[in-house]
């Protein structure tokens, strides 16, 4: 075999010197393309990381409060769902945690975050937009919808040991012109289930949005130790209701017990509604519309609101 070399005017060998040169420079853009490609990326997750590892680690920081608004955005970054969701948590950078619900070993939690559009008049310490997830750091699509917490919502612990719940006070179709309030009780859980679901108050007009107010309240009324839902009136001053219906949470049923009640006497219990003839038994929206149309009572401090959204509630 014969090799090829190219000599320079003295006489030394061109081509290993090339190579001399070639290797320092080629060191350097390497060396220079890492340390861009890095900072480039810096603040995002390494490429070869578990998600699932790091889905357990965003939890661990929010349950601990280890920058918890920063570690919330990371964990919805992963969008991690079990199933096609209704809809998807918007991406973010960092948000201002106000109120984690939920049981330091619980499975599933809730946590609220400062929202812009949370009137000043309508806010409460925990209010917020309401994102859902489990321990694995799965996002959790809220019951309905209903992804806003506002003081006319809350959440409580609705039975004995560490089990949460949220409320929900969701202003729903009612015909043409009218919207109704449905108060759903909702564990917080994967199969987002209400155990309370009942129309209270009478109809308000989705344009004017004045109504005959009716809410709610948590309050242990037979000593038992766990909270109670009473619905009633609002009466002066606003915040404060008159009791019209008591429900009570059965561990032996496994839902909360109490009055059907009626459009006449304010409100209308949904859940618990199974004989087909009856028409109110069909669905959310139909009964609301229904109970509209038959709502007589006229109690509760009529006051003026913000205009409503109107939401579909899908029970599973």
């Amino acid at each position: 075999m014969f090799s090829t070399a190219i000599y320079g005017g003295h006489g030394e060998v061109v081509q290993p010197r090339i190579k001399r040169l070639c290797w320092p420079a080629i060191l350097a853009i390497t060396i220079c393309y890492v340390i861009l490609a890095l900072a480039y990326r810096l603040g995002e997750q390494p490429p070869h990381a578990s998600t699932a590892l790091l889905a357990e680690k965003f939890v661990g920081d929010i349950l601990t409060g280890n920058d918890r608004g920063t570690a919330l955005c990371r964990l919805i970054s992963l969008q991690r769902y079990r199933a096609k969701p209704r809809y998807e948590v918007e991406r973010c950078s960092s948000r201002v945690v106000r109120q984690l619900i939920g049981a330091p070993n619980g499975d599933v939690f809730g946590i609220t975050v400062e929202a812009e559009y949370i009137e000043e008049d309508r806010d409460a310490p925990y209010a917020g937009e309401l994102i859902l997830f489990d321990r694995q750091g799965f996002l959790i699509p809220v019951y309905g919808g209903s992804n806003v917490l506002t003081s006319e919502d809350g959440f409580l612990n609705y039975r004995s040991g560490d089990y949460w719940a949220i409320v929900h006070a969701i202003r729903t179709g009612a015909g043409t012109n009218a919207v109704v309030k449905v108060l759903s009780v909702v564990p917080l859980d994967h199969e987002q289930r209400a155990v309370l679901q009942v129309i209270v108050g009478a109809p308000m007009s989705s344009y004017e949005c004045r109504g005959f107010n009716w809410s709610w309240q948590a309050r242990d009324v037979d000593g038992d130790k766990v909270p109670d839902i009473e619905t009633g009136p609002n009466v002066d001053p606003p915040e404060k209701i008159e009791p019209r219906a008591v429900f009570r949470w059965s561990d032996r049923d496994n839902r909360y017990i109490g009055p059907d009640g009626s459009p006449g006497e304010g409100w209308l219990r949904l859940d618990t509604i199974t004989d087909p003839p009856d028409k109110h038994r069909c669905c959310p929206n139909e009964s609301a519309t229904l109970y509209a149309e038959s709502a007589t009572n006229r109690e509760g401090v009529q006051r003026p609101c913000l205009p409503p959204e109107t939401f579909t509630i899908t029970v599973h």
